[in-house]
């Protein structure tokens, strides 16, 4: 005959996945006040000290963009140096936000076409959850360190870019 389980047990069990839950709720609470932190420094540093303040943040973004890059070169075992394999990197990012890519590479026909280089046009941001400060030269620096891992000769330009009022991004790659 089967032995019942005690309801104490029962009631510590409920207990503690009520506790997980709260912590796991207190943890996302701490992550979004940071978040709004952050957002509020940039806000009165941009106020107080301007341009300084924007190549400050741009410079940050530039090394957050290297780390990036070398991860996701990395994890997806990214070995050439042209570039499309640069942008590979930018697309990778825009995979995993979801956001449609066209792509074009030298010889190809259409606007792409570019001297020694490559295009990639997107329909909308990717850097939504990534960057939360969106301006042309903190994204521009963001995408140049993601494609420096790949090949350090490489230049990001952003031809366009939703955070500067354009109908979508397009950055283009050049080498050399």
């Amino acid at each position: 005959m089967p032995t019942s389980i005690p309801k104490d047990r029962y009631k510590n069990f409920a207990r503690d996945w009520k506790s997980i839950g709260i912590v796991s709720k207190m943890k996302r609470q701490w992550r979004a006040k940071g978040e709004e932190i952050n957002a509020l420094i940039i806000s009165m540093m941009l106020d107080r000290f301007g341009d300084k303040a924007l190549d400050v943040i741009a410079d940050a973004y530039y090394q957050i963009g290297l780390k990036d890059g070398d991860k996701i070169i990395t994890k997806l075992h990214i070995t050439g140096k042209d570039s499309a394999a640069c942008l590979s990197v930018i697309e990778a990012l825009s995979v995993l936000a979801g956001v449609n890519s066209e792509f074009k590479e030298k010889g190809e026909e259409g606007e792409g076409e570019k001297e020694g280089g490559a295009t990639l046009c997107l329909m909308s941001c990717p850097f939504t959850d990534t960057l939360r400060f969106f301006h042309p030269l903190v994204c521009a620096k963001y995408t140049q360190g993601l494609v420096e891992g790949v090949n350090e000769k490489a230049k990001v330009k952003l031809v366009k870019g939703l955070c500067g009022g354009d109908d979508h991004c397009e950055f283009e790659i050049t080498i050399g």
